[in-house]
């Protein structure tokens, strides 16, 4: 699909560098998919002489119309969580915004769409850019009720790769989302670096993020927001083609206003120690 990811290449949708993918990858898995068509258009210029390949891709989709409520409701968070085509986020009966099946609703009947376009040089650069905008009518909403919202962003993204030892990615993203007949309003953005170098079956990988949501207009005058960074360094062993093991070190340092009413620090600073042995068959 279009929201390809530069760190997230495995089978699965998996990152290639870590455990827990980058804050814009966490939420692209938690919160986005599209059902619908996409078209792709590829020049392959290496393979007549020249040094660049280029492409282009443009999607209509639909069923997408609460992308954005776990943004509003939560903020950014750093997990490998993966939400299913027909899956849920959050509980029945919990109570709040984010207890839906974000993918198996369509609220206003309107189609949404996505563009970008992506250059390689060599095997050594490659370049991505999207822009996303689900078209939602934020006045929508169903009986239940299911609130429609209008998320759009822009991203871009390069991979770069000096040695055949050394890997170095950027992306960013940028949007806003809207709900409501007012509508009330959120603005987002996140960045990240990622590093990562290796030898033979050893992958030492290091990343470091900066996030940022802020809730801009709203009819109750509470404006939530999210400000924060993250520093994640990964140790990877292969041991074969169908064995490896993880350890993932990961410290978050955030701000978030919406921790004040579960009687919670607005400032907290987390770290997570995990191991994962995976078995690709």
């Amino acid at each position: 699909m279009g929201l390809r990811s530069l760190e997230n290449r495995l089978v699965g949708w998996r990152s290639a560098y870590s455990i827990s993918p980058s804050a814009i990858n966490s939420w692209v898995g938690e919160e986005l998919r599209t059902i619908g068509a996409e078209c792709d258009l590829d020049w392959l210029g290496r393979q007549s002489g020249h040094d660049w390949q280029l492409g282009a891709v443009g999607a209509l989709y639909g069923w997408n119309d609460p992308a954005g409520v776990l943004m509003a409701d939560r903020g950014w968070a750093i997990d490998d969580r993966q939400t299913t085509l027909f899956g849920q986020i959050g509980k029945p009966g919990a109570g709040g915004v984010s207890a839906l099946h974000p993918f198996a609703t369509d609220v206003d009947h309107r189609a949404g769409y996505y563009v970008g376009g992506n250059a390689t040089y060599r095997s050594t650069l490659e370049l991505r850019a999207l822009h996303y905008d689900n078209l939602a009518d934020p006045a929508a909403r169903t009986s239940k009720p299911i609130f429609a919202w209008h998320t759009r962003f822009d991203s871009a993204g390069a991979s770069w790769t000096p040695s055949p030892q050394w890997t170095v990615i950027s992306q960013w993203l940028s949007g806003d989302t809207f709900v409501g007949p007012a509508p009330d309003a959120w603005t987002f953005r996140a960045a990240f670096l990622l590093t990562s170098w290796q030898r033979g079956a050893d992958q030492i990988s290091a990343r470091y993020d900066d996030f940022q949501m802020l809730r801009t207009r709203t009819s109750f005058g509470i404006k939530n927001s999210d400000y924060g960074h993250a520093w994640t360094l990964a140790y990877t062993r292969q041991f074969n083609a169908m064995w490896s093991v993880v350890l993932e070190a990961l410290q978050i340092d955030s701000r978030l206003a919406g921790r004040a009413p579960l009687s919670e620090p607005p400032g907290a600073v987390e770290r997570e120690l995990q191991l994962s042995v995976r078995l690709d068959l």
